[in-house]
């Protein structure tokens, strides 16, 4: 499996931080306000796969979650700080969306693999990964996918560069 590694340059950086500092005042999500670190690693994320898809991206706008598409493009993200972090759906999680783990660092990306939510559940239940009730958050039902069990980043048009590169 191969990961995608992705530098975020001064004015990336810069972008993100504005774009957090707007999620923060104006989104929430579901059922809670997010917070200024949580929309920073989150937008980070988003950006490095913009840049390694090479798909435009602002990282704030007005448009709900209901109606968008993806984080980026067609693509949604999730992003930890974690560097052994899993790809975690949750039971909302929309099916058929291929979605890209973010590992974030504090100027460096890595895209480590992406996985269809219908796929995930079958790995799980074939005994690789778990399957847990949260309460923490929102009552539920989340599916963990560690970064071995993940698609590999060859597989999406990956656009390689000196900001994007294989790992």
């Amino acid at each position: 499996m191969t990961a995608v590694g992705v530098l975020l340059n001064d004015d990336d950086l810069a972008a993100c931080d504005t774009w957090a500092d707007l999620r923060t005042e104006h989104w929430q999500v579901a059922t809670r306000e997010t917070n200024y670190d949580e929309n920073l690693y989150g937008v980070k994320g988003e950006l490095a796969l913009a840049k390694a898809l090479q798909i435009d991206f602002v990282g704030y706008d007005i448009i709900r979650e209901v109606d968008r598409r993806g984080d980026v493009g067609e693509y949604q993200v999730k992003a930890t700080l974690h560097k052994d972090g899993h790809l975690i759906f949750q039971q909302q999680h929309r099916m058929g969306v291929q979605t890209v783990l973010a590992i974030v660092g504090a100027n460096k990306v890595k895209l480590a693999g992406w996985l269809h939510f219908d796929t995930a559940k079958t790995i799980v239940a074939s005994g690789t990964g778990r399957k847990e009730w949260r309460n923490d958050q929102q009552d539920t039902m989340t599916w963990w996918l560690p970064q071995h069990a993940l698609e590999g980043m060859e597989w999406l048009p990956i656009v390689y560069g000196p900001e994007v590169v294989k790992l």
